[in-house]
């Protein structure tokens, strides 16, 4: 694509939008930047823009003439195809794309590895991109993990392979990535107040295997009903990563060992004796990280030692402190139903549970019973804290609460020695913070003034 002179107009000034602003003034396009927020609310974003004050802003509304004169849209990943001056410029035949779009123009023939799913994504991206660090291998990891695949360019420095996590919602947008492979983690109900429904939600993660020319090898989790019907679908080469031995191409895990599986024949490629994340999920990210390494010639030398090295990352199980013979940990990563359900599986025994937040309304029933077994205390907050009642409290000792200090004090006054008090909220958190981290990190601050 040639930048040079085009009109482009990038939507949402997140940090998707700065890299599409910097990216696309760099290659000489005349850039106008539009978000509903006041520039006042975009200090910092307008702060990283300095640099290219050839920049033209459109803050605090949107104008149909900018969206219909454009000839690229650029979309951050927060802003719905729905608003009305983009449905307008799609109906018009204007170019609206993702990031991933855009950058997929401008990509050498690099392996390149996509990974998307309901959750998972972002602890898989950057375990593969430590498992290509200990290959010896100078690697871009990015993507919606917060690093704008268009940074790539932006940066300068040589790269020789790019690890990248995509969201439905970029999916939405792009059409022409070219993968060396494509890992498809889970799929359960999410963001369903964008999608509107589960089966689109589906089909939009199916489309990773759909990108160019479609014929890069599919990495599928063999226990997730979705993600094994869409891989019946599939034309391409699939490997599995599985929690039992199966027959056909990919890894499964037994005890502490990771097999590797060729039709029949199975042998160990590693094993998971100093593991430090908790939870059978994310045993299931690195057996794909794994699957996908492996795929790239990568050795196991180098996969051992990325696994036992491999600390984790904040916000997702993160253990906080111990005080008092009373352990914390932070889970504010968990979004949705399924993260909530997956946080409750890792533990053995009966925790204190502190969820809730702004409500997705996404089906909650599925708890039910893991709240019945694994819940001491339910103590709910934010916009979902009534409908998590109404859904779940009858099945342990519940409180609504009207903030997350509350809780997080109650939980301590109620726990007993060895208990484990989780905050996992099972929602975003927009009606209390502006993001997980935000939220995350204000319950660790607390956690640790106690």
């Amino acid at each position: 694509m040639r930048l040079k002179g085009m009109r482009a107009l990038v939507v949402g000034l997140g940090r998707t939008g700065v890299a599409a602003a910097k990216f696309l003034s760099s290659r000489d396009a005349f850039v106008t930047v539009t978000d509903s927020r006041q520039s006042e609310q975009l200090s910092h974003e307008l702060e990283m823009l300095k640099a290219f004050p050839q920049i033209n802003y459109e803050l605090g509304k949107h104008r149909d003439k900018s969206f219909l004169d454009a000839d690229v849209i650029v979309v951050s990943p927060g802003v719905p195809l729905s608003i009305p001056p983009l449905v307008r410029a799609m109906k018009s035949k204007r170019k609206v794309m993702s990031d991933f779009e855009l950058a997929s123009y401008f990509l050498k023939d690099l392996p390149l590895v996509v990974i998307t799913g309901t959750n998972g994504k972002t602890t898989t991206t950057t375990l593969i991109g430590k498992i290509f660090e200990e290959a010896g291998k100078k690697v871009f990891v990015g993507g919606n993990i917060g690093n704008s695949i268009l940074n790539l360019f932006l940066e300068g420095r040589p790269v020789e392979a790019l690890v990248a996590e995509v969201s439905s919602f970029q999916l939405e947008t792009t059409r022409s990535l070219r993968p060396t492979a494509a890992l498809l983690l889970n799929i359960t109900e999410d963001h369903m107040e964008r999608h509107e429904t589960f089966e689109s939600y589906v089909e939009l993660k199916a489309k990773i295997f759909k990108l160019a020319d479609g014929s890069y090898p599919a990495i599928v989790n063999r226990d997730d009903p979705r993600c094994f019907e869409i891989a019946q679908t599939l034309t391409q080469p699939v490997y599995y990563f599985s929690k039992s031995p199966f027959v056909g191409k990919g890894v499964y895990s037994k005890g502490k060992e990771i097999k590797i599986v060729e039709g029949e024949k199975s042998r160990t490629l590693c094993h998971l004796e100093q593991w430090k994340l908790k939870g059978p999920h994310n045993i299931e990210n690195a057996m794909a990280s794994v699957l996908a390494a492996t795929l790239h010639g990568i050795a196991a030398e180098p996969i051992q030692r990325a696994l036992d090295q491999f600390q984790g990352l904040p916000h997702r199980l993160e253990f906080v402190r111990r005080k008092n013979f009373v352990s914390f940990y932070n889970d504010s990563k968990s979004t949705n139903v399924d993260s909530l359900l997956r946080s409750l599986e890792s533990f053995c025994k009966p925790v204190i549970l502190i969820a809730g937040g702004k409500d997705k309304g996404t089906e909650l029933t599925p708890l039910v019973n893991l709240v019945r077994e694994k819940v001491k205390y339910l103590l709910l907050v934010g916009e979902a804290k009534e409908r998590f009642n109404r859904i779940l409290g009858h099945c342990t000792r519940t409180f609504i609460l009207g903030g997350m200090e509350e809780a997080i004090l109650l939980a301590y006054q109620l726990s007993n020695s060895d208990d484990v008090i989780l905050f996992s909220p099972g929602c975003s958190s927009f009606d209390m913070f502006s993001s997980y981290v935000e939220r995350g990190n204000y319950f660790k601050e607390r956690v640790m003034a106690l």
